[in-house]
């Protein structure tokens, strides 16, 4: 009997409690859930492209060209020895055969006086023979013969004097000034070591070294561009190609190329032993069909390019004609307009 009453007694319970509990819950605020973010189409791959056109294109040798004299002389000894004397400074102004640097010599100087008095005395003896050989014979063939031999031994020994002599000094071959003096007082020197240079600063012009391998792409004649300190590109050619086998002095290949401004009038705007940018133009062409170098691939040995057309692609073989740095010429292959996808 009392549990019957229990279970009535939950019953009601539930009955009352319940639908006020449903309506409680009924009061939370809804939650809701975002809806996801509509997927955007992945991008499409950027294409580039290079359109083939028409236009100007050159090859060129570009180096840095030192403005020099015309007429400029690196003056150096042929004996190793030790410099005696320096007898100018620099930015002098000398004039053709003027002493400028001497070597110590010990005796040689009293060597070849001495041998220069001994030739004046067998010149004495020999002339005399002469003389009497020629009236008849009052000397006898062999004594004739002896003092012409002793005279040309003497003499022989004279000019070994002289040569030596004039290998210890350094003279002016033109006049001009001295634009530097490379060695200084008691100075050991080795032979064929610059010792001073002579410059004649009336006539200009410029001179670009050029490596070996590059020497031979050059001749004279060739255009060439000049750049001022102002950025000003001047018109200019080449003047002057060495051979090969030149030397500047033994084991020093010459390598200078010479240039002029065809403006002659503004070589007085340059500054003596400045360095100005140059390029020599090796080959150009007008009108020629041009393509950047970045879009041109390559396989083995073969250089081909990936032609847009509308929305197919096609690689082509193409020749090459002038190539620069940064463009090439087509010479085969492509036509005007056509576009070319970059790599």
């Amino acid at each position: 009997m009392k549990k019957g009453v229990k279970v009535l007694c939950l019953l009601i319970f539930m009955s009352i409690f319940t639908p006020i509990i449903l309506s409680g819950c009924a009061l939370l605020p809804e939650e809701r859930v975002a809806a996801p973010p509509p997927l955007k189409p992945p991008p499409l791959p950027k294409i580039s492209k290079e359109e083939v056109t028409r236009g100007y294109i050159a090859s060129s040798l570009k180096g840095l060209a030192r403005v020099a004299a015309k007429k400029e002389a690196s003056l150096y000894f042929k004996r190793d020895d030790r410099v005696a004397e320096i007898l100018v400074d620099y930015d002098q102004q000398v004039e053709e055969g003027d002493l400028l640097v001497k070597l110590e010599t010990g005796d040689l100087e009293y060597q070849y006086e001495l041998a220069r008095l001994e030739l004046k005395k067998e010149e004495l003896i020999y002339n005399k023979n002469k003389k009497l050989k020629s009236i008849g014979n009052i000397i006898s063939d062999y004594e004739f013969e002896l003092s012409k031999i002793n005279y040309q031994i003497k003499k022989i020994g004279l000019e070994r004097f002289a040569k030596q002599l004039n290998q210890s000094k350094i003279v002016a071959p033109f006049a001009g000034k001295v634009t530097n003096i490379g060695i200084s007082e008691g100075e050991q020197i080795e032979a064929y070591t610059d010792i001073i240079t002579i410059a004649n600063l009336d006539e200009l012009e410029l001179q670009l070294n050029v490596s070996a391998d590059r020497l031979h792409q050059i001749v004279t004649g060739m255009k060439a561009q000049i750049q001022l300190a102002d950025g000003r590109w001047l018109a200019a050619k080449v003047t002057g190609v060495p051979s090969l086998l030149a030397e500047i002095a033994p084991g020093q290949p010459e390598r200078r190329v010479k240039l002029d401004l065809l403006e002659r009038d503004k070589m007085s705007e340059l500054q003596f032993d400045t360095l100005l940018r140059a390029r020599i133009i090796l080959e150009e062409k007008q009108d020629a069909l041009i393509l950047p170098r970045a879009v041109i691939r390559e396989y083995m040995d073969r250089r081909y390019v990936r032609v847009l057309e509308g929305e197919s692609r096609k690689d082509v073989y193409i020749e090459l004609g002038i190539v620069t740095e940064t463009h090439a010429e087509i010479v085969n292959g492509l036509v005007e307009g056509q576009l070319v996808i970059g790599k």
